[in-house]
């Protein structure tokens, strides 16, 4: 066999292209930034945590109601340790260790609770294939303000643990700040009534009105009931000097009056202005189905016009506008009764010597009966 010239160039161009290894980038995963904390929202635990590297923590005191009650988690803080690892019972990696029972140990309560901490990192150790059980969860690396020393604070085991219901025992000082500027001396007003609201001097329960105006006298940090740490609230007073205790916004204060029910004079003129633009929306709304049903009634009488016509024209004036209305009369054809009633359910035929018989059964009341083609009789 034969090989030319220009066949044996092919063969070694093709066997040398195929014959060669070859290499192709692979795209590294791409690692989003998180979005930069702004002190206008309170902490959530939903966020990309790492937003809070740099924000200043403030650790809650217990509320006065519960600092004498006897639990592990009220007298001391689970939690903290020395290590980004979950100390358990291991005083030496205990932050601040404090005895607990024989075997436990929790961190002391005093170096910790009204103390100030920097958070310098975030660590996720929640990889189960490179961290033991005891080592696995979301840490905040923090500098204590005051003794300048390291500190890792737990703040959930995996990422089904982080939600809005947990009890966190810290604000972000940005936010707290930046809540007590926006609002301290500014009046606002009620948007609803409220009854057995908690006069937080007197204890005397009063009726916060709707439409009554009150001052915020103060943002501050309160004891409360069934709270096991006292919360940041808002205390606004009215002009008979009744004072209440509001929740802030992203603070779980367990308080029935909340700082969404307030408006201030700017956010009053901003409701007027979207009710404004939403009663000029919906009148919009309003002309457009207003016209786009003038349209299909439009239609409907085109069609209807167009069809009796039709019926007109094939079967006469009289027969026609009958058959146009739905209706049938003695004398019909066949054909005149299906195009004003459609077929029926069901046709029963009977052959006589005089010719043959057929009833049309459309329901249980509604009955047509046909003799050589000619409508006879109607059963309704």
């Amino acid at each position: 066999m034969k090989i030319n010239f220009t066949n044996l160039i092919f063969l070694i161009i093709y066997s040398y292209s195929f014959g060669q290894i070859t290499t192709r980038d692979v795209a590294e995963k791409v690692v989003s930034k998180p979005r930069v904390y702004d002190s206008l929202s309170a902490f959530n635990p939903r966020e990309d945590l790492r937003i809070y590297i740099g924000q200043e923590l403030f650790f809650l005191t217990k509320s006065k109601k519960w600092e004498n009650f006897k639990e592990r988690d009220l007298i001391g803080y689970s939690g903290f340790s020395n290590v980004p690892k979950d100390a358990g019972n291991i005083e030496k990696t205990q932050y601040h260790p404090i005895q607990n029972g024989k075997y436990n140990f929790v961190s002391d309560y005093s170096q910790i609770a009204g103390k100030y901490f920097i958070i310098e990192d975030f660590i996720d150790q929640t990889d189960k294939n490179k961290f033991k059980y005891d080592e696995q969860g979301f840490y905040f690396k923090l500098v204590n303000k005051e003794l300048k020393d390291t500190a890792y604070y737990k703040i959930a085991e995996v990422k089904q643990h982080l939600s809005d219901g947990m009890i966190i025992p810290f604000v972000v000082l940005g936010n707290f700040e930046k809540e007590k500027s926006l609002l301290l001396g500014k009046k606002l007003q009620l948007q609803e009534t409220i009854q057995n609201v908690k006069d937080i001097n007197t204890g005397q329960l009063i009726t916060a009105e709707k439409s009554s105006w009150w001052e915020c006298a103060d943002f501050s940090l309160v004891d409360l009931e069934n709270n096991i740490y006292s919360k940041p609230v808002f205390v606004f007073k009215n002009e008979k000097n009744d004072e209440m205790a509001v929740q802030a916004n992203g603070y779980d204060a367990l308080l029935n009056v909340k700082r969404t029910q307030f408006l201030t004079p700017k956010g009053i003129e901003e409701q007027k202005r979207q009710e404004e633009i939403n009663r000029l929306k919906e009148e919009e709304r309003l002309k457009i189905r207003e016209e786009q049903q003038r349209k299909r009634e439009a239609e409907w009488a085109e069609n209807d016009r167009k069809f009796r016509q039709e019926c007109i024209n094939e079967f006469g004036t009289k027969y026609g506008n009958y058959i146009a209305d739905g209706k049938v009369v003695i004398g019909m054809t066949e054909k005149m009764c299906r195009t004003s009633w459609g077929n029926p359910r069901d046709i029963n035929t009977t052959t006589t010597s005089y010719g043959q018989r057929e009833q049309w059964v459309y329901s249980l009341k509604h009955y047509l009966y046909f003799e050589n083609g000619k409508l006879t009789a109607i059963q309704n």
